[in-house]
Formats: structure tokens, C-alpha cells, sequence
């Protein structure tokens, strides 16, 4: 601009990225053009402000890509007259400098120098030392003339599994699902898989009944490929406290998962397989709360991976995080937005595919696969010791968690507003902060909470409760009680003055039996609570 007399210039052909696109916009004359010839900000959706364009400015995009490919016609006329530019030595090449092809890595370092002009060119002229060495080809993962087993194959990522297999070469695979093709999707997705020369067989069977599963691997050794792979991807859910958890809820969890993979195992353990896949869960490493049941399943595949092993048969398993986009979190999407606020956003299809062909290509039999921001659950479980297998990671992000000395003082001065206010408002104060929390985890707006209405009503779940648990012990560095929210008919009004009989140590009011202390205790040792510690057992 100082050049140019504050004027501006007429065109910017533009290569770079970021910040220097509207840097660059701000010294166009009016009517002046932008050329882009990047493609980051593209594809990247970078945001570009509209106000520099009220003088006449113009924003052009280049792509020769897109170009040769939708305007065939006009970009061959185009070519044409540059040909007879060069050829008239109207226009004249870029300058070259031409590296041997032994000395490409020479080749790289001067072009990250960034100091030439024009291009960088391997050559393999006249050069007789050079050996050109040809890679073995890539030996594909799955074998056309094989069979595949996929049990939970008729589920969401079942079925995505199914899809990146065939993608991967398999043309031979059985479906194993307890109800079938129970839903248009998974109707489609059976179809679509045959449409792409894929045989596809489904088989109505329960992997917990042995019975079962032997008949679909009859049925495969005598109508199909050889089996030489077995994926087992079937589960169930039932959530809930260990104290909410019977037998019967335990069984109905661990019965796909347990006698699942045991009747695979007995079934396949006289046979060639390349495979015998797994598909467990980062529960069975870290916990979860909520999935004793789940945990304890997930173990045992964990433990039936290195008993094979042992006994020189194939096995793996995946401890998989959150998958996004398809089966029981994408049916859930209450569940995706808590993994997310945890820091545990879902992995999607694709990248779970693309880490699972790397494991099949390794010699793991047991490996880990989840997408964790540590941010977010240095902050979620900043109150307790959860997660410990973690813990040196969450120390990194303890300084600008809320678990910080910040923390403290507002957990300070949420109780020093507490004892000062009368009984009633105590309650009034609890239950607004209440009110906060509930609507952040249950994602709704806090005005649609009404005091008095029952709160699973509106979703609230034993996890969701979990996670409430959580914020309310981080807001007021209390720990409550195990089972805070459990009960059949839980509102704000009830857990306010639930919430206000637990702090009653803490902000005074009226006092409670000896033999009955408060199950409140101090958190990071603050001494502004003026409270003696609770003895545990």
C-alpha cells in the first residue's frame, strides 16, 4: 500500500493459505481481482469476511482439476492456444533442475528449502547406477475364494463391516444376526453388498446357543468357500449401577459376548482361519460407569484372545472407543453428545475400518481404539480419581482443567453463598444450580425443567446420572453418596433438598445426629470449609 500510494494493486495470484488470504484481499484497488490458486481454505471451508467486497472486488477460484474434468471442451481450446504460445516462444517454460533418481532425498530437502525457481524433476537419463527396485505387489487382506463369518453382521457397524470387506476383496460372506434382516437398512445394505459381486448369505441364529452356531458353520462348509475369517461383533446393552444390576441382567449383557465367542471358538478351533476378530471395548480396560455388566463381557473376549494364543490359534481383539454414525450410539444421540462433553467423541466408520486393516495386517492380539480429548475429561472427571490408567495423561491438562485453584475459589464462594442465606434459600440456590446442570446434561433448554417433574421423565438415565453426579461434586467439592440419584421419582425440587441435608456440615442450617454424619467430605483438602474429614473405610 505504501508503494502503491494507498491505491492498492489490480490482481493478487494467490498460492498461500490462513491469515494471508484477507491480508492480501486488503490491498485490491476497487474492482480489483483475487486469483486462488490454493486449495486448503477450500476444502477446509474457511470463513472470508464480505466487507472488503462492497468496491467491486472479485473472487476468483482456479482449479484445473475441476476444470479439465466439467469444461472439456473449453479446456482443450485453452491448452491449444498455450501450445501455440510455447511453440511460437510467446510463453516460455518454467526453469527445471533435474536431480538423479538415487538422489531423490537430495531432491526433497532442497525443495523444503524453498528456495528454487520453477521445478524440481527426478530424471532416470544416463544414469546406469541408478536400480529401480519393484515393491511386491500388496497382499490383499481377504481372500476371493474364502468365506467370512460376521456375527452382529446385520447391526450398523456390522454391516459397515461388511461393506469395507467387500471393498477389501471379499466376495463370500455370511451375516449371522438373532433376528435376521429385521430393518429396510439392513435390507438395502444386503443388496447393495450383492449388486457389487459380493455373495451374501444372512443367517437367522443365536451365537449364544451353540446349537446355533454350529449349524451356520455347517451351512458354510457346504455351500460356500472355506471359512477362513471370523468377526465377532454382536452385543447387547443394559445399563445401570452394580446395585441395580441381578443376574438376570448381567447374563443378558454377557451372553452374546461370552457364550458368543466361546461357541465361535469351539466351533472354529479345528480350522484354517486367518482370523478370529473380537470386537471388545475400552470398558473392559478403563471401566464405565454404568457397565459393570458390559466391562466383565468385554473382559472375557479379552482373556479368550490370549487363551488362543496361547494354544498357536488366531486371535484379536479390539478394544474399540465410541463408533459414530452407525449402530447403537448413532440410534442414541443423547449418548453420542455425553461421550462427546466426557471426551470420548466416536470414531466414524471409515477410521475404525482403516485402523482395523492395519491390526490385520500386524501381530497384536490385543489393541486399543478410541478417540480421547483429554481437555474435556481432565474437566469432566476433575472431582474424582476415575479413569487412573489415564492419569499421567490428565495431569497434562490438570493446569487448565476446571479442577484448577480457580475451581477452588468459586467452589468457595458457591458455599460462602450458601451460608449465608436462610434454609429456604438454600434450597432456592441449590435447586437454580440444579436446574444448570440438568440442562446441560440432558441437553434441553432450562426452562422446559419444571421442579417437580420427575426427571427420568425427560431422559435422565443411570449414565446421564453419572455424569450430573460428576458436575455437582466438581461445582461444590463434595463427594456424595453412591446412588445420589437413584429412585423411581427424582426432581429438582427432591434433589435440592436432598443436595442441601449432604452440605448441611458445610453451609450450616440445622445440625444432624452424631450417629449419622455427613456423607459430604472435603475435596482437595480446603481448609475454607471449616468441616473435620469423614473417616472411609
Amino acid at each position: 500500500m505504501r508503494v502503491t500510494a494507498g491505491k492498492g494493486v489490480s490482481v493478487v495470484l494467490n498460492s498461500l493459505a490462513g491469515e494471508f488470504i484477507p491480508k492480501s484481499i486488503s490491498v485490491l484497488e476497487p474492482t480489483g481481482r483475487f486469483l486462488e490458486l490454493g486449495k486448503v481454505d477450500l476444502y477446509q471451508n474457511s470463513k472470508l469476511g464480505l466487507y472488503p467486497f462492497r468496491s467491486g472486488l472479485s473472487f476468483f477460484t482456479i482449479d484445473m482439476g475441476w476444470l479439465l474434468q466439467h469444461r472439456q471442451v473449453y479446456s482443450r481450446a485453452l491448452l491449444s492456444e498455450l501450445m501455440q504460445m510455447f511453440e511460437s516462444r510467446e510463453l516460455e517454460p518454467l526453469p527445471v533442475q533435474a536431480f538423479s533418481i538415487a538422489d531423490a532425498s537430495k531432491a526433497f530437502r532442497f525443495m523444503a528449502q524453498a528456495k528454487h525457481t520453477g521445478k524440481i524433476v527426478l530424471t532416470l537419463r544416463d544414469q546406469p547406477q541408478s536400480e529401480v527396485v519393484r515393491l511386491p505387489s500388496k497382499k490383499p487382506l481377504f481372500r476371493r475364494d474364502a468365506s467370512y463369518l460376521i456375527t452382529g453382521g446385520l447391526g450398523g457397524f456390522g454391516l459397515a463391516m461388511a461393506q469395507w470387506m467387500v471393498e477389501q476383496g471379499a466376495k463370500n460372506l455370511m451375516l449371522m444376526g438373532r433376528s435376521g434382516i429385521a430393518s429396510s437398512e439392513a435390507e438395502q445394505a444386503v443388496i447393495k453388498l450383492r449388486a457389487a459381486g459380493a455373495r451374501v448369505e444372512v443367517a437367522k441364529a443365536d451365537v449364544t446357543r451353540e446349537t446355533d452356531v454350529m449349524r451356520v458353520i455347517a451351512q458354510i462348509d457346504r455351500t460356500m468357500r472355506p471359512l477362513r475369517g471370523v468377526f465377532h461383533a454382536a452385543m447387547v446393552l443394559d445399563d445401570g449401577y452394580l446395585l441395580q444390576l441381578d443376574g438376570s441382567r448381567f447374563q443378558r449383557v454377557m451372553a452374546p459376548k461370552v457364550d458368543g465367542a466361546w461357541n465361535l471358538h469351539l466351533a472354529t478351533r479345528d480350522k484354517p482361519l486367518d482370523y478370529f476378530v473380537m470386537f471388545s471395548s475400552l470398558a473392559s480396560w478403563a471401566g464405565s460407569i454404568g457397565q459393570g455388566n458390559y466391562a466383565a463381557a468385554n473382559a472375557f473376549l479379552d482373556s479368550l484372545a490370549q487363551y488362543r494364543r496361547a494354544h498357536n490359534l488366531p486371535a484379536l481383539t479390539v478394544n474399540w472407543g465410541a463408533i459414530a454414525e452407525v449402530g447403537y450410539v448413532a440410534r442414541n444421540p443423547d449418548i453420542a453428545r455425553q461421550l462427546d462433553r466426557q471426551g470420548f467423541p466416536g470414531l466414524k466408520p471409515q477410521e475404525a475400518t482403516a485402523i482395523l486393516s492395519k491390526l490385520l495386517q500386524s501381530d497384536a492380539s490385543e489393541i486399543g481404539a478410541i478417540k480421547v480429548d483429554f481437555a474435556s475429561m481432565a474437566t469432566t472427571f476433575a472431582s474424582g480419581p476415575a479413569h487412573r490408567r489415564f492419569s499421567h495423561l490428565l495431569q497434562q491438562f490438570a493446569a487448565s482443567a476446571a479442577s484448577g485453584g480457580a475451581q477452588a475459589t468459586r467452589r468457595g464462594d458457591i458455599l460462602e453463598r450458601l451460608r449465608s442465606a436462610t434454609p429456604e434459600e438454600q434450597v432456592q440456590r441449590l435447586e437454580a444450580m440444579l436446574r444448570s446442570e440438568v440442562s446441560k446434561v440432558l441437553g434441553i433448554p432450562a426452562s422446559r425443567l419444571d421442579p417437580e417433574q420427575d426427571l427420568s421423565s425427560l431422559g435422565l438415565d443411570s449414565l446421564m446420572s453419572v455424569e450430573l453426579e460428576m458436575a455437582l461434586e466438581a461445582e461444590l467439592g463434595a463427594d456424595l453418596p453412591l446412588g445420589f440419584f437413584l429412585g423411581e421419582e427424582i426432581s429438582l425440587k427432591y434433589l435440592s433438598e436432598r443436595l442441601r441435608e449432604q452440605l448441611q456440615s458445610f453451609v450450616g442450617g440445622e445440625s444432624q445426629p452424631e450417629d449419622d454424619p455427613p456423607i459430604a467430605s472435603i475435596v482437595n483438602g480446603s481448609a475454607a470449609l471449616d468441616a473435620e474429614p469423614v473417616a472411609a473405610s
